[in-house]
């Protein structure tokens, strides 16, 4: 075998084995509290994270019914020491995103969303969609959704205004690692260590 195709098969196999050790990225759970509570009354879910290791973005859609659940606030949970925003616009979707330079890491609450409950019945809380960046690789980190449910009772009915946590019903899988993004941040972490970005 020629020296330049031995030294090309071994690049390829170090590049292999990179992206190989890039896609399995700490596995990390998502879960939306449920709970119930009277018509008429309010009532706060946090949104929860488990083994988060070093998690430096995560962009998150909760999608609920808006016949029977009003969104009053979305607020940064306890866990969450950087940036946060959310966009309620749209009825039945609450869009969250988070940002924070130094990672996030271990178990804890990164939001907390307080409902005006509008009309006895049952709601899902869906982790609809979920993406999740590591903060030093801004590799795809594999997220586990935990979804909740809601459950609204006529107030002569409720015993409580407090919501009671209820178990999760479902568990739904993130897609996969995106090869697209891990190059791209390969490509610029290399560029900014050869002093390209100043």
């Amino acid at each position: 075998m020629k020296p330049t195709n031995r030294i090309g098969l071994n690049v390829l196999l170090c590049l292999t084995l990179f992206f190989l050790l890039l896609t399995t990225a700490s596995a990390l759970t998502v879960k939306i509290q449920g709970g119930s509570g009277a018509v008429g009354s309010e009532a706060s879910l946090a949104i929860s994270v488990k083994d988060a290791k070093n998690l430096g973005s995560m962009d998150l859609v909760i999608a609920y019914d808006p016949e029977i659940l009003k969104v009053k606030k979305v607020e940064k949970g306890s866990l969450v020491k950087g940036l946060f925003s959310s966009n309620t616009e749209k009825a039945g979707v609450i869009a969250i995103g988070i940002v924070d330079s130094k990672g996030i890491n271990g178990d804890g609450e990164i939001a907390k969303i307080t409902f005006e409950v509008l009309k006895a019945g049952e709601s899902s809380l869906e982790v609809a969609n979920v993406k999740a960046y590591d903060v030093e690789s801004h590799v795809d980190i594999q997220v586990t959704a935990e979804n909740g449910v809601f459950k609204a009772e006529k107030a002569e009915e409720a015993s409580t205004q407090t919501p009671t946590p209820t178990p999760t019903p479902e568990e739904k899988k993130s897609p996969g690692f995106e090869i697209g993004i891990a190059v791209a941040g390969l490509v610029l972490a290399l560029f900014w260590r050869k002093g390209g970005l100043r």
